[in-house]
């Protein structure tokens, strides 16, 4: 069988881009209605440090999603069969997971920030696939794991 490939999802990307949006919108209209005449005191600095991080926030989203959008051809992050899965030259056999979970882990420096596949192998050995994007669990799910799940269970309907 041929490898199925997992790539980027840059309508959640875009989704997020716009959410950020709100939040930077949202953090701008709160500082002004907080008080537009104070420029000093603990709220002020506090408005201005959730500004900062919205826009931080916001312009690392764009970027990703930018760079997600101009690439001619989508970047596969992984790529799986019913034998089990490929990541740049590495193949794990199904034999050798024991488990499977989305999140972050900070012993890889690529999911300390942004979220990826962690693959615990039976030997206790840890596989990280880092994403570089944050997806909800609904789209870890549809995306990554129940494709993962056809594939390695064919003849399981549950």
């Amino acid at each position: 069988m041929d490898w199925i490939d997992i790539t980027y999802n840059r309508k959640s990307l875009f989704i997020k881009l716009i959410g950020s949006l709100i939040l930077i919108a949202m953090a701008v209209v709160a500082y002004f209605i907080s008080g537009l005449t104070k420029t000093e005191g603990i709220v002020y600095r506090i408005w201005i440090g959730f500004l900062i991080i919205a826009l931080i926030f916001s312009t690392a989203t764009f970027l990703n999603f930018l760079f997600h959008t101009i690439m001619p051809k989508k970047r596969i992050l992984f790529s799986f069969n019913e034998k089990g899965i490929k990541y740049k030259d590495k193949i794990i056999p199904y034999d050798e997971i024991e488990d499977m979970s989305y999140g972050l882990d900070v012993s890889h420096i690529a999911t300390a920030f942004w979220q990826g596949v962690i693959i615990n192998k039976k030997n206790e050995e840890k596989f990280i696939i880092p994403t570089y994007q944050v997806l909800t669990d609904k789209e870890v799910d549809t995306l990554i794991f129940e494709p993962i799940d056809k594939a390695r269970f064919p003849g399981d309907v549950t």
